[in-house]
């Protein structure tokens, strides 16, 4: 065959040597450093592949495929030895793992270099879990972490540990303290702030708050010595409400056609068990007045009328003011007994019982104007 080159006793370098001078049928000298292939006729041409790239597989005694594939067993180490470790893949999880080495995990917002950035860092120690907003540089000054769910779905914190009560920690170094926020993005909602407050706080420090941010105003307070403020920052009592504006304790009234329900108050009452021991007082006060001013407390009532009406108003059944008293809606007067002369004679002789016969030193006409001044009679 004309074809035919029969080649014999020729060693390596000679055979290298004959290979780089071979004349293919189609006229083509093999091109240097390249790797050789038969084409689909069976005639060895030059392939692509560079006799560089073809050392990169020198020493492979296995399946590249499967050694990827196993890339868990196989420790990587990157770029400036920023992780080194088994990364594993079993299972539909990642790992990332290095002996009994602390590990941490960044995710690059902006980059210039690890002075100018801004990064998510997310870390763990044998203690804690942390997930960290970190700046540097020319990188943002605030920087938020945002936990959204998808739809109406929520963000779940569970603790499945006994130990501690405390499913999350919030902490704040600032000068008005540490809180959360609620805010309601929907029509008529409102933000309102949850806060630990410190001494920047315009409701001073130590004390945990609601403020309702929509407003601009602090609404519930609880101070240090346990003491609530509605309406005011600075509670004196177990219980103060804010005295700018007038304040009314309200039960509600039934929703189904039935007697309204009681509301009773009571004070404290002796320890259970023990004898001759009495409770609580009971004190209903007016508020402090000053100089000639005078204050009052009033016992009002739903007087009844006619059947089959509605709502009826109040009415006030006792009122006092002061060192005064009047029932039944009269205007209060002082006490009557010192108010009237006591007069100085006693019942005549004849046992007649008239306006000018006394007891106790009064007429009957004194008595009677008495009982009608504090509104006893009319």
């Amino acid at each position: 065959m004309a074809n035919t080159i029969k080649l014999k006793q020729l060693d390596q370098t000679q055979l290298a040597a004959f290979v780089n001078t071979l004349i293919l049928t189609s006229g083509e000298v093999l091109t240097a450093s390249r790797a050789v292939v038969t084409d689909g006729s069976g005639t060895i041409t030059t392939s692509s592949v560079t006799a560089t790239e073809l050392g990169f597989v020198s020493g492979v005694t296995s399946a590249i495929q499967t050694q990827f594939n196993n890339l868990g067993s196989t420790y990587l180490a990157l770029a400036g030895g920023t992780m080194t470790g088994p990364i594993t893949g079993a299972s539909n999880i990642v790992e990332l793992r290095n002996s009994t080495n602390a590990q941490t995990f960044r995710v690059y917002g902006t980059y210039t270099d690890s002075s100018n950035c801004v990064r998510a860092s997310l870390s763990c120690s044998t203690t804690a879990v942390t997930l960290t907003a970190e700046t540097a540089g020319t990188g943002a000054d605030d920087v938020a972490i945002n936990l959204t769910p998808s739809g109406s779905a929520a963000v779940t914190i569970s603790c499945a540990g006994e130990g501690n009560y405390k499913l999350l920690n919030l902490f704040g170094s600032g000068s008005t303290g540490s809180g959360v926020s609620f805010a309601a993005l929907g029509s008529g909602g409102r933000t309102y702030d949850l806060l630990s407050t410190a001494i920047g706080s315009g409701a001073g420090a130590g004390k945990l708050a609601v403020f309702d941010a929509t407003g601009g105003a602090y609404r519930f307070v609880l101070d240090s010595p346990g003491n609530v403020g509605i309406g005011t920052t600075s509670p004196t009592n177990f219980l103060s409400l804010g005295g700018d504006a007038a304040r009314t304790f309200w039960m509600e009234r039934r929703t189904t056609a039935s007697t309204g329900y009681a509301l009773t108050v009571q004070a404290g009452g002796a320890k259970s068990g023990e004898t001759d021991t009495a409770g609580g007082d009971l004190y209903l006060l007016p508020g402090t007045s000053t100089g000639s001013a005078e204050s009052g407390v009033r016992i009002q009532g739903c007087v009844a009328g006619a059947s089959g009406t509605t709502d009826r108003s109040m009415s006030t059944m006792i009122q006092v003011l002061g060192n005064k008293i009047g029932l039944f809606g009269v205007t209060p007067v002082i006490r009557q007994t010192t108010g009237i002369a006591a007069a100085t004679f006693v019942a005549n002789t004849s046992a007649i019982v008239d306006d000018t016969a006394t007891w106790g030193g009064y007429t009957a006409g004194q008595i009677v104007t008495a009982l009608k001044n504090v509104g006893i009679l009319i």
